[in-house]
C-alpha cells in the first residue's frame, strides 16, 4: 500500500508540474509575437518574431542571422536592438524560420532596429 501511495503522490507532483509548467519555463511571455534579437551559444545572433519560448530553446518566423552586424549608434548588441544596424558593416541574412536550441540572450526590438533589420539587403558571399 506505502508503494501505491508514493507513486500517486509522484505522479500528482508531475501533474502540477504540467500544469504551472509556463511560470517556470516563460519568462519571455511578453515577447510572444514581438521581434527580438537572440544570441546563441551555438548558432550566432538571430533577428526575428518570437513564436516560442522555452527554457533555452526558441522559435523565430522571420528570422534573419546577423552574421556579421555593427550597430547603427553603440557598439553592442544591445545597441543594435534599439538603433538597427549600419548597413555597409553589417552582413544579413534571408529571412526563414528557425528553432534556436542554446538561447543565452533574448532582447526585445525596438522600433527603428525593426525597420533596420528588415530593410537590409540578404548577404550573398562573392
Amino acid at each position: 500500500m506505502k508503494l501505491k501511495s508514493m507513486k500517486l503522490v509522484r505522479l500528482q507532483e508531475s501533474l502540477n508540474l504540467i500544469n504551472n509548467i509556463d511560470r517556470y519555463d516563460s519568462q519571455y511571455t511578453g515577447m510572444i509575437n514581438k521581434y527580438v534579437i537572440v544570441r546563441s551559444y551555438a548558432s550566432g545572433v538571430h533577428f526575428g518574431k518570437l513564436i516560442y519560448q522555452n527554457k533555452k530553446e526558441a522559435v523565430l518566423k522571420e528570422s534573419r542571422r546577423l552574421w556579421y552586424w555593427t550597430p547603427a549608434e553603440g557598439a553592442w548588441l544591445s545597441s543594435v536592438s534599439q538603433h538597427g544596424i549600419d548597413y555597409e558593416e553589417s552582413k544579413i541574412g534571408e529571412s526563414i524560420t528557425i528553432h534556436v536550441t542554446d538561447t543565452c540572450e533574448i532582447i526585445l526590438c525596438s522600433e527603428t532596429a525593426i525597420k533596420s533589420i528588415k530593410g537590409a539587403k540578404d548577404y550573398e558571399p562573392n
